[in-house]
């Protein structure tokens, strides 16, 4: 930017050498010194205080520390369905190094962090009191998924993409679903959720055509599906 200006100030006086009286050629190259100095100096003062209403300067980068604020915060976190890649990492350390029961689960302190079974219907046991974030991150064997009432919550992506999935049935004492955790699961075709849920992030089952909740007239998932748009009945 100081650069141009100093190009552009130099241009003016080229353009404006011929005017005025004459002098001697030392005199003429003393003025033309002093006038580019003076007006340098007045054009990166004007540029600094230009810059200096968007709160910037030359020197200053931008900061994206507010954006850091809102991805650490847990309720954007379960509304969005972003997982951090600090969680993932957890997450993926679970799986690796902790041993999965006789039926496949891998869970420790009533969180459930995979299933690695290969039965097509799968009921939660009622040990698990969390589903963590991408715990069944596209699994392709799942087709029926039972929920029992000791889940409280379903965390996010813990579904995404499990293409065979078809049928979903969470018993009363769910609360809260977060985003994205069924996203994509192109075959799922019906979803039975109960009156105990009170709280679902965006895009729960984003991705999905011919999906029907089911769930008890005046229940927060039935008018959770009708301001999404989808279909849904009482049959609960």
């Amino acid at each position: 930017m100081k650069k141009a200006l100093f190009t552009a100030v130099i241009a003016s006086l080229v353009l404006t050498a011929g005017c005025g009286q004459s002098a001697s050629p030392a005199e003429k190259n003393k003025d033309k010194a002093e006038s580019v100095t003076e007006k340098v100096t007045a054009a990166e003062s004007a540029s600094e205080d230009d810059l200096s209403g968007y709160g910037l300067t030359d020197e200053d980068e931008y900061d994206d520390s507010s954006n850091d604020d809102e991805e650490n915060d847990p309720e954007y976190q379960f509304d969005t369905g972003y997982v951090s890649a600090e969680k993932t990492m957890e997450v993926e350390d679970k799986k690796r190094n902790i041993a999965p029961d006789a039926d496949g689960f891998i869970i420790e302190d009533g969180i459930m962090y995979d299933y690695v079974g290969k039965e097509h219907d799968v009921v939660i046991p009622d040990s698990v009191t969390e589903i963590a974030e991408r715990a069944c991150w596209s699994n392709d064997d799942i087709e029926t998924l039972y929920i029992p009432s000791s889940v409280k919550i379903i965390r996010q992506c813990a579904f995404w993409s499990c293409a065979s999935l078809k049928s979903v049935r969470a018993e009363e004492g769910l609360e809260a679903i977060a985003g994205s955790t069924f996203w994509s699961c192109a075959a799922l075709e019906d979803a039975f959720l109960p009156q105990s849920l009170n709280k679902m992030g965006d895009s729960v089952f984003w991705a999905i055509d011919g999906i029907t909740i089911h769930a008890p007239n005046g229940s927060y998932a039935k008018k959770y599906a009708s301001e999404a748009g989808i279909k849904c009945d009482n049959d609960y």
